[in-house]
């Protein structure tokens, strides 16, 4: 039922945000992960400490988490370059691709899509 309620926050076709102040943990922090947004004070603490009793995030954070790497990169790029000249954004978005394209997962996602298959992340 939870992967369920995330997937539907996911695909509602609105801009969904999270408002964490205070703790996002296991499945809060999954439910959050599912939204278009974070936004979190600055001491919010979030995490999926479920590792600890051998568990795995069960609620589609396995998934959604590894892919906040790339969203993130983009969205910070996106915000910080509009105050920027065009080439000063355009260097910015260059240095991002370059870090995103150095990880693991950018190989396995480049090698998904041309092999038409889903992508298996793990967040390195």
């Amino acid at each position: 039922m939870a992967v369920s309620v995330t997937s539907q926050i996911e695909s509602l076709g609105k801009v969904v945000v999270a408002a964490i102040n205070g703790y996002a943990l296991g499945g809060g922090l999954e439910i959050a992960e599912s939204c278009t947004l974070r936004i979190a004070v600055h001491h919010a603490k979030m995490g999926h400490p479920e590792v600890r009793i051998g568990a795995v995030a069960g609620f589609g954070g396995t998934t959604r988490l590894p892919r906040l790497l790339a969203v993130k990169l983009t969205w910070d790029a996106i915000h910080r370059g509009s105050n920027l000249t065009v080439e000063e954004s355009a260097l910015l978005g260059v240095d991002y691709f370059g870090l995103v394209a150095s990880t693991e997962d950018f190989r396995e996602g480049t090698k998904a899509f041309l092999d038409k298959t889903p992508p298996r992340f793990t967040g390195r």
